[in-house]
């Protein structure tokens, strides 16, 4: 019987340690070529949204989590405001 629970228990146990790519997306901005032409490093690019606005994880196309900007240690982050189960339901 342990043997059984060991088995039932080694996918999630492996699913836990995989790693995967997460990517944070900030809100996104229409832009001409025009604009896109002429930006140069140290260019500023305005937002419609504040520092506070959500932010979206994903991994693999899909929705992971709903975020916000926020610094840590000096260091930008981004704090999980809102997670999203398994299924990929709020």
């Amino acid at each position: 019987m342990a043997a059984r629970e060991n088995e039932k228990r080694l996918p999630a146990d492996l699913m836990r340690s995989l790693s995967i790519e997460v990517e944070a997306t900030a809100p996104h901005r229409d832009m001409s070529l025009r604009e896109i032409a002429a930006l140069r490093p140290g260019s500023v690019l305005r937002l419609t949204s504040g520092p506070r606005n959500s932010i979206e994880l994903r991994s693999g196309g899909r929705r992971l989590a709903s975020a916000e900007l926020a610094q840590s240690g000096g260091k930008f982050a981004v704090r999980i405001v809102n997670n999203v189960n398994i299924r990929g339901k709020r």
